[in-house]
């Protein structure tokens, strides 16, 4: 009669399994990996190389009020069947003595070879 009944330990949380550590995500600013230099220099020099621009409009969602206006703009380099969203994207992979800022990783390395050579 007299007994007290011990209170149970609160239930434990289920231990998490070992994972490896995630990538960290890019965090850099919008400018990190770049900036035009001359856009009008590059557009250029596009329209020399014959580059298509094709323009897409969005489309409008079903029950809007307003039809959609943004046209999205795609590059494509004659001959090549990579598509570019951005000028940007153009410089950075064609023109990169237009674009501010350090090339993209793994193209440090391989120019660097290339003008030692």
């Amino acid at each position: 009669e007299g007994e007290e009944e011990e209170e149970a330990p609160p239930p434990k949380k289920k231990a998490r399994k070992e994972q490896a550590p995630k990538p960290a995500k890019a965090s850099k600013p919008a400018g990190a990996r770049g900036k035009l230099t001359d856009p009008t220099e590059l557009k250029r020099k596009m329209d020399a190389d014959g580059w298509e621009i094709t323009e897409k409009a969005r489309p409008t969602a079903e029950g809007a009020a307003k039809p959609g206006k943004h046209v999205d703009k795609y590059y494509k380099r004659p001959g090549q069947s990579k598509q570019y969203r951005s000028l940007l994207e153009v410089a950075r992979a064609h023109y990169p003595e237009l674009v501010t800022g350090a090339p993209p990783p793994g193209e440090a390395s391989s120019s660097a070879a290339s003008s030692r050579a």
